[in-house]
């Protein structure tokens, strides 16, 4: 026996729209009873509606997390970046000043020879 519903997107609730499926199932429908579904159908209805809502949970948490994950990554490569290029700046200002020492040395030594 399948049933099967169609929901409508509510914030306050979820709209029971169409109905198919064994009548061995509902109230209502070709009998013209009122339409209302027994408890079998309404349990079905309310573990589809928590699988669901689970679902929606999930998604908002997951995508809270890579929020949360992708800030940490960025913090994390901004230091390493910051502290590279600070390496490579030290580096660089080193072999300046020894160059420039260099030569103020050769400069030196050279007048003491003249």
């Amino acid at each position: 026996m399948e049933v099967q519903y169609q929901f409508e997107d509510n914030r306050c609730r979820n709209e029971e729209i169409i109905f198919q499926g064994s009548s061995a199932n509902s109230v209502g429908g070709d009998s013209g009873q009122d339409g209302r579904t027994d408890g079998r159908t309404d349990g079905r209805t309310d573990r589809q509606t928590d699988r669901q809502t689970d679902r929606q949970t999930d998604r908002q948490t997951d995508r809270q997390t890579d929020r949360q994950t992708d800030r940490q990554t960025d913090r994390q490569t901004d230091r390493q970046t910051d502290r590279q290029t600070d390496r490579q700046t030290d580096r660089q200002t080193d072999r300046q000043t020894d160059r420039q020492t260099d030569r103020q040395t050769d400069r030196q030594t050279d007048r003491r020879r003249r």
